[in-house]
């Protein structure tokens, strides 16, 4: 797990542009540095060493013949029955990394051994005989790569602070803060600078480094089921199996790995599970003063069932104040979600490890989301009239109600904001000062397609895995974990459980309302009835009760900003902290951009005041996701 960067170009460049870039990135990859360059092509790497701790595991890494490079940030979980493959093919390997397999798997196979691979990565694979640079993405987008390609120029790195590492003055996308407001985060393929993209999950770009023609394309398709799985003791025996065999994959690594558990399904699974595979598996855990938050006491229900250590920090409204302005200096592509990640990947840090699992992504893939109930209503709420003066007028008594707005146009991408957006159409309008015209068609620039009918509860996790899990969840995972060097993996996201879940008929997988049902059911002989029977809750943070505080807010939203009522709404509890929080991020952001300065622990900690008698909202997790 690490950073990677690079550049091609046909003008004059030194490898120190490269090495600017990697140093932006140095909080990825604190162990060990390379770089390499061949006509016109110059990439690097930084390293956090996981698998063979070496010096053989030092990268940018070549065939013994020279003719193959690669830079990787990622695992390869299934590597070595890849390696025993190419071992009988007449391989010899002088390392026990993955990278190396990359190398032989690419000669062997070509551009097909990428669909062989079963992990999270991110990797550019320069082949030297073809005079051709591939860039490589996993196939869920766990591991970030972004790209920019214009007049024979190309860069690319796993972080946008990179780009602005090469060159300060890079021009931002003008309409980063549009779609921010509207989804809570930066939507793929856009990103907040001009002209820099997000390489689509699942997908290799291929350069012609002769002509700099380049083309993109994905290297597995999808799945077709011809005979879905209709008998629920058969899924639930598919799915125990399936979610075991990730488990034991994403334990492979040659140092300690740690649990992030929270006391949900998901974590309790992991916990349970992974230390009946490997004894001792050490759990981080996070807890709060406030006893409605607090997850102690099923923690430690967790914690009678399993042998390893656990260590749990409490997170005070204090220290969340303290570490706000690193917050905010971590964040390399504004999020409304995250800070949970933040911190528990911070406290894993300092612990010493730099592997860790979560439980992201069993609610995309199970059913743990309301927007499963909630879909169905999009056919019977599109009929209405006059949606726009509808929701204006019920969002006087409930907020949430103004999202109908959104159903005003049709499309996924209109669909998923009536579900979770954070600023409507109008209101977004207000805030930037542009028309609402203008607005609409930059996030129709927001594309995903599918064949799926609103009605199919499938619809729903669709547009939560395509959009809420690959834009904001894995983003942050990623972002926040990697500031700490700390590598998250996602078990739940293994590329076969998933394929698992998904040949189990939806009349099956969607028959109980009990939302994972399946998942819950297929481990109810190890879950404690404490857990199995818990409501959901997630990971949650006492956000909104931290943030009720009017001086703290106008540090930082200054108070000329036109959306001085959404403080004032969310004050009085009429506003989700969501939006509060959202123009909070966008001006520090914005802020961080121009002057690399945030808010100052001095600024935070003279501002934050008890705020005891305000009601509380739960915050939403964005790493454990149970």
């Amino acid at each position: 797990m690490c950073r990677i960067a690079g550049i091609v170009s046909d003008c004059a460049f030194k490898a120190n542009d490269v090495k600017l870039m990697l140093e932006s990135m140095k909080h990825g990859g604190p162990d060990d540095e390379g770089i390499f360059e061949a006509n016109g092509l110059c990439f690097g790497h930084k390293r956090l060493s996981i698998l063979d701790l070496s010096n053989a595991g030092h990268q940018p890494m070549s065939s013994v013949s020279g003719d193959i490079w690669v830079t990787y940030n990622g695992e390869i979980y299934n590597f070595n029955s890849i390696k025993r493959e190419l071992i009988e093919c007449g391989v010899t390997f002088k390392s026990n990394t993955d990278t190396e397999v990359i190398i032989y798997a690419y000669k062997q196979w070509g551009v097909s051994a990428f669909a062989k691979f079963e992990g999270i990565f991110a990797f550019a694979l320069y082949d030297k005989p073809k005079n051709k640079l591939l860039l490589v993405r996993d196939s869920f987008g766990v591991k970030p790569l972004y790209y920019f390609i214009k007049d024979k120029t190309i860069l690319f790195a796993s972080e946008i602070r990179a780009f602005k590492a090469y060159d300060t003055q890079w021009p931002e996308n003008p309409d980063w803060k549009i779609l921010f407001l509207a989804f809570g985060s930066i939507p793929h393929p856009f990103s907040t600078l001009k002209d820099v993209f997000s390489l689509s999950p699942g997908n290799v770009l291929t350069i012609d480094l002769t002509t700099a023609n380049y083309h993109v394309s994905p290297f597995s398709s999808e799945n077709v089921y011809h005979g879905y799985l209709k008998n629920k003791d058969g899924a639930l025996l598919k799915i125990q199996s399936a979610v075991t065999n990730s488990l034991e994959k994403n334990l492979v690594a040659d140092l300690e790995i740690a649990l992030f558990l929270s006391g949900g399904v998901d974590s309790s699974i992991l916990a349970i599970i992974g230390d009946l595979k490997k004894k001792n598996l050490s759990s981080i855990s996070i807890n709060f003063d406030e006893k409605e938050f607090d997850e102690g006491v099923f923690q430690q229900e967790v914690l009678k069932f399993t042998g390893g250590q656990n260590k749990t920090f409490k997170v005070s409204k204090e220290i969340f104040c303290d570490q706000l302005p690193d917050f905010f200096n971590s964040m390399d592509q504004p999020s409304v979600d995250g800070l949970n990640t933040y911190f528990i990947a911070k406290y894993a840090s300092e612990r010493g490890f730099k592997v860790a699992l979560s439980g992201l992504g069993a609610d995309e893939v199970f059913g743990g989301y309301n927007s499963i109930s909630r879909i169905k209503w999009l056919k019977s709420l599109r009929k209405l009239p006059a949606k726009r003066l509808i929701s204006k007028l019920m969002g006087l008594f409930n907020r949430s109600f103004e999202r109908l707005s959104f159903l005003e146009m049709k499309g996924p991408i209109w669909d998923y904001l009536f579900l979770r957006g954070i600023y409507t159409v109008d209101q977004i309008s207000l805030v930037t000062g542009e028309n609402t015209e203008l607005i609409k068609k930059v996030i129709e620039k927001v594309s995903i397609r599918t064949n799926l009918d609103s009605n199919d509860p499938r619809y729903a996790l669709f547009l939560e895995s395509n959009i809420y899990l690959r834009n904001q969840l894995l983003r942050d995972a990623d972002n926040f974990g990697m500031w700490h060097g700390l590598e998250i993996r996602v078990p739940f996201l293994d590329i076969r459980l998933v394929d698992a879940v998904d040949s189990i008929h939806h009349g099956i997988r969607f028959s109980n309302s009990n939302k994972k049902h399946l998942l819950k059911d297929s481990f109810k002989n190890v879950l404690p009835p404490k857990i199995a029977n818990r409501n959901k809750q997630g990971f949650t943070f006492p956000f909104n009760h931290w943030l009720k505080d009017k001086p703290l807010l106008t540090k930082l939203i200054p108070q000329e900003r036109k959306s001085i009522n959404v403080l004032n709404d969310f004050i009085q509890g009429k506003n989700h902290w969501s939006k509060a929080w959202a123009l909070a991020t966008m001006e520090q952001f914005e802020r961080r951009q121009k002057d690399k300065t945030s808010i100052s622990s001095k600024e935070c900690n003279t501002n934050l005041h008890s705020s005891k008698t305000q009601p509380l909202l739960k915050f939403r997790s964005s790493l454990v996701a149970d």
